[in-house]
């Protein structure tokens, strides 16, 4: 196995969901570009999360999308943030936001999300009869 394959980016939530790992070399075509999605998802978190925000707006000008290290230090830095919020929620009520429905532009990013992962090529949709079983069997 070439060492390429063994790195591994892994992005912690503040909710209790499981963490989101990313194999490197990340994806970057025209339908998926997973570094600006690294990027952005901590961003909406950090809009979520004044007090990350803080502790992470710095970090967005110096990462390389195309360096391992310098996404996977930024992803480091992410998560102990992450860690130490959730240290600060320890035995009170959780934040509105993880209780509230989320904006509009949070849930599509979500949904584009999920889509990219469950739809690896979405060209091949194109050659299925719509409803058919073809198309559920292809996904």
């Amino acid at each position: 196995m070439a060492e390429d394959e063994q790195r591994v980016l892994k992005l912690h939530s503040p909710n209790r969901v499981e963490q989101v790992t990313y194999r490197w070399p990340l994806v970057r075509n025209d339908t998926v570009d997973e570094a600006t999605e690294i990027i952005d998802t901590i961003k909406w978190v950090c809009n979520d999360f004044s007090n990350m925000k803080f502790a992470m707006d710095k970090w967005f000008d110096d990462v390389d999308p195309n360096s391992f290290e310098s996404m996977h230090s930024l992803c480091e830095r992410y998560n102990r943030s992450i860690y130490e919020v959730k240290k600060l929620w320890a035995g009170q009520m959780p934040p509105t936001c993880l209780t509230e429905r989320p904006s509009r532009e949070l849930l599509k990013h979500i949904i584009t999300q999920a889509y990219n992962h469950a739809i690896p090529n979405p060209e091949r949709l194109n050659y299925y009869e719509p409803f058919s079983p073809e198309v559920s069997h292809c996904l």
